[in-house]
Formats: structure tokens, C-alpha cells, sequence
């Protein structure tokens, strides 16, 4: 074969392989659009199956993988996104947005060291994004390290000094500490900004139980039934803190109206027989703990309280016969 042949046979072949790569490429673009609008659509099972087609043609391409990693999330498939999120970052670790992504999906994975490096390595990557010190307040505070949840808290707070949800994240950090009128003082701040905050009123309820302030307790938690009269939370504490006030037939009223909204809340029914115990109602409480106890078998105070309750019952049996 001589050298002109050769020429020949090599552009043949150097044309043959650019049509070859801008069919896989075209075909790419189009399952990508494709999935984008499927994903746009919240179809994300069918989403997912064009980004899986369009990375056996570009198997490291990061814009893919970042949207399978997110229509796995919207599936709940948390641990799948994070591994599509995390060959993303193999390949480029420098995109802050994958790091935001894959620490909400270690967050719903319970894997906090997890979310807190990667929400760390968003704010490497970019100091102003202060809007991630909510979600690492909301990591450190649900691991009990409510001093350094409340440093987040205040370096946002800085520059959104009106953040509602982060004011009341703060309240319920400082309650983790014990510094209940501290609390107050931040749930009032919500209640300045925005009186209708259902959550600030029930929060700051539960602040005033622990004061043993029942009536204001109380009082916070009428607020939050009237903005919303389906409010399990209020109704709950509502009938605790009436309890604790020794107001016990208001409460099993209390108790009676979370049961409506949530037949199978076990603190409801164990409330509700603690409440009728008091009353001395013994038999009628018995069968409150035991449909707590059919709820969950290991909850101890429900037990602890049927225990109670039978005692007294045979204590009454004894008295009867003298």
C-alpha cells in the first residue's frame, strides 16, 4: 500500500470517528434535555434512567452525575446520591453546590460528620455563603452542642438579623442549655417580626412549662390552636402543662383532641392515663397505657405508670375489705 493509500485510508477513518463522536454526543445533549425536563416534571424515576443512558456515553461528566445524584435524592435513595455526588467531587471537587447537595443528603442519612464536612468545605470554597451555618446550627444542635449550634446561629444572625427560623433554632439551642428566659427573649424576637409564628408560640410554651409558669404556658399554647386548631404539638403540651397545673379534666380534653388529629401518639395516651391516675380513675387510665404500650413496647414511663395504676387499684380492693 503505497503512502498515498495510506493518507487515504487514515482520513477515512479520522472522519469515521468525528461523525461516531458527534452521534454519541448529539445523542447525549438529547437525553440530558430530555431528563432535565423529566426532572423539571418531578419524574424522576424516569429522569434517572436518561442521566444513567447519558453517562454510559460520558461516564465522567459532572453536570450528570450531579442530576442523578439529585433525582436519587427526590427518590429517597439519600446513600445512591451520595455516591453520584461523590464521583462528581472525584472528578472536580471544587463545585460548591455538589458539597451543599451531598450534605443535605448526609443529613438524611444521619451521617452529621458527613454533612458537617461537606457543609464546611462549601464555606471553604465560598465565605459568603453564610446560609449554610443553619443547617451546620441544626447538625451541632441535635448533637447536643448547643454552644457551638449557637455560634452558627449568631454568624447568621448578623447578616439576617430577621431570620425567624434561625431565631427560634437559636431559642431552642439555648433551652438545650437550660437558659429558658434566654430562650423567650429569642422566640419574642420571632414574635415581633411575625406574631403568627405557630412555632414560636408553642416553643416558647414549652420554655414557660420548664419555668413552671403553667398559665403562661399555657396562654402560649391557645395562641398557637388558634393559628392552627389541627397543631398536635400545642395540643400535647397544652394538656401536659395543664397537668402539671393539676387542671386534669381540662387536660384529658387536651389529650382527647391530639388523639382525633393522631390516633397512634403514644405520649397522648400515656398523658391521658397519667392524667386520669391523678383523678383516681385507675381503671379508665389502665387501658391507656396499654394502648401505649401496643405503640411501643419499650416505653418505659407508659410501663412505669401501669404499674402505678394497678397498685392502686389493689390497694382499693384491700381498703374495700376492711
Amino acid at each position: 500500500m503505497n503512502a498515498k493509500n495510506i493518507l487515504l485510508l487514515l482520513t477515512i477513518s479520522l472522519i469515521f470517528l468525528l461523525n461516531f463522536s458527534c452521534s454519541n454526543n448529539k445523542e447525549k445533549d438529547l437525553l440530558v434535555n430530555q431528563g432535565k425536563d423529566l426532572y423539571k416534571q418531578g419524574k424522576y424515576e424516569e429522569a434517572l434512567t436518561n442521566f444513567d443512558k447519558a453517562l454510559k456515553i460520558t461516564p465522567e461528566d459532572i453536570y450528570i452525575l450531579y442530576y442523578k445524584g439529585e433525582s436519587l435524592k427526590h427518590l429517597g435513595k439519600y446513600q445512591e446520591a451520595i455516591n453520584a455526588y461523590d464521583e462528581a467531587l472525584r472528578i472536580d471537587g471544587k463545585i460548591k453546590s455538589i458539597w451543599y447537595s451531598k450534605g443535605l443528603a448526609c443529613i438524611e442519612t444521619a451521617n452529621y460528620a458527613g454533612a458537617l464536612e461537606s457543609f464546611d468545605k462549601v464555606i471553604e470554597l465560598d465565605p459568603n455563603a453564610v446560609y449554610i451555618l443553619r443547617y451546620k446550627g441544626e447538625i451541632l444542635y441535635h448533637q447536643g452542642k448547643y454552644d457551638e449550634a449557637i455560634k452558627c446561629y449568631d454568624k447568621l444572625l448578623s447578616s439576617e438579623p430577621k431570620n425567624t427560623l434561625v431565631l427560634n433554632n437559636k431559642g431552642l439551642a439555648l433551652a438545650g442549655l437550660g437558659k429558658q428566659k434566654e430562650a423567650i427573649a429569642c422566640y419574642d424576637m420571632v414574635l415581633k417580626i411575625d406574631q403568627k409564628n405557630v412555632e414560636a408560640w408553642n416553643y416558647r410554651g414549652a420554655a414557660f412549662i420548664l419555668l413552671a409558669n403553667y398559665g403562661e404556658a399555657i396562654t402560649c399554647f391557645d395562641r398557637a390552636i388558634k393559628l392552627d386548631p389541627k397543631n398536635v404539638y400545642a395540643w400535647n403540651y397544652r394538656g401536659f402543662a395543664l397537668t402539671l397545673g393539676r387542671n386534669y379534666k381540662e387536660s384529658i380534653k387536651s389529650f382527647d383532641m391530639v388523639l382525633k388529629l393522631d390516633p397512634n401518639n403514644i405520649e397522648a395516651w400515656n398523658y391521658k392515663g397519667f392524667s386520669l391516675y391523678l383523678l383516681k380513675d385507675y381503671k379508665e387510665a389502665i387501658p391507656c397505657f396499654d394502648k401505649a404500650l401496643e405503640l411501643d413496647p419499650d416505653y418505659e414511663d407508659a410501663r412505669n405508670n401501669r404499674l402505678v395504676a394497678l397498685m392502686a387499684i389493689s390497694e382499693e380492693k384491700v381498703k374495700s375489705k376492711k
